[in-house]
């Protein structure tokens, strides 16, 4: 499905715009960012993408119930490629930032797998700042032309998630309140590979739902060299993923990395966001348009909502539910 709204602009310095209009009705399982873009650069450097040209990228979200915004998606510069590793899309290819050829237009895409259903909303929109030409095409550049676009693959969600991010400049031992939802999956990258000694994430009762020690970081640059596709042949750690854990909200929560030397730290965390409870006559076609008949909807931000039949559902916060109980959503049924 492709949103209407792009955005579209010829500026060489930092430019911010919005893309509106994205629909409210349904649930989407890709976040695919596309679009091309014209600089003039009589010399194009290593490294200098449309990645690094993004200063600031969020989906964002106004609740119908408690009218508050909530963060979907957020990147920064040069983390677009990291998040789109993290949440690759089945059966699709992650991204697409090559370096550009001056004067010429260059295609780019970052697919992000992220089910979400977007029926909570009032409205979702996505938020864009650039950064200068410059700042990105050293040389520098003289001209910049940019058309980005969204389109999102549709289709049946259960659990809606969102990709929260974690950021904190160089330390040695970075403390990360992490959020107020049920965390699934997280990855932490080091702004220099190879410095961390110890990860830790414990939980309500005390038990750790995600350690590492540097004696544990191997499996951690396994993981990440199978994310991008390439065989390990050195022991440095590029970055360290949890893989499924269950890790409940409780007010002490925190993610604990003790580094030997001082580095920056960026984590994402998948953490559900809401739950729905999708009807058995929901047919196929409702399925692929994402439009699924619904018996109940639960936001970790409170509120309350509809049944088919109208009896009204107590929203339990998914932020105050105990390990045992949220486990009870990942049970097979």
């Amino acid at each position: 499905m492709h949103v209407l709204d792009v955005i579209s602009y010829s500026d060489t310095g930092s430019k911010t715009d919005t893309i509106k209009g994205i629909p409210t009705d349904r649930s989407v399982r890709v976040w695919n960012f596309h679009g091309y873009y014209k600089v003039t650069d009589a010399s194009v450097a290593a490294n200098e993408d449309f990645d690094g040209y993004i200063s600031l990228l969020r989906v964002m979200g106004s609740l119908k119930k408690g009218d508050r915004d909530v963060e979907i998606i957020r990147v920064e510069r040069n983390e677009m490629v990291k998040l789109c590793k993290f949440l690759p899309p089945a059966g699709l290819a992650q991204y697409h930032d090559s370096l550009p050829t001056t004067a010429e237009n260059q295609n780019f895409w970052f697919s992000i797998g992220l089910p979400h259903d977007l029926r909570i909303y009032k409205s979702v929109w996505v938020e864009w700042t650039s950064q200068t030409v410059a700042a990105e095409w050293i040389t520098p550049a003289s001209a910049m032309e940019v058309h980005l676009a969204l389109d999102l693959e549709t289709g049946p969600v259960e659990r809606s998630f969102v990709a929260s991010r974690f950021y904190r400049s160089t330390d040695t031992t970075h403390d990360f309140k992490i959020g107020d939802g049920t965390i699934e999956d997280i990855v932490i990258y080091p702004g220099t590979a190879d410095y961390i000694t110890e990860v830790s994430l414990p939980g309500s009762d005390g038990v750790m739902d995600w350690v590492l020690h540097s004696g544990y970081c191997i499996p951690g640059k396994m993981i990440y060299d199978i994310m991008r596709g390439a065989v390990s042949t050195t022991d440095v750690v590029d970055a360290l993923r949890s893989g499924p854990i269950l890790n409940e909200y409780y007010a002490d929560r925190q993610l604990h990395i003790l580094c030997s030397t001082t580095t920056t730290i960026l984590v994402f965390a998948k953490t559900i966001a809401a739950m729905s409870q999708i009807s058995s006559k929901t047919t196929l076609g409702d399925a692929a348009r994402g439009e699924t008949k619904l018996v109940s909807q639960t936001v970790n931000l409170g509120g309350s909502f509809k049944s088919e039949t109208g009896r009204k559902l107590a929203a339990t916060p998914m932020n105050q539910l105990s390990n045992t109980q949220a486990m009870s959503w990942f049970r097979p049924k």
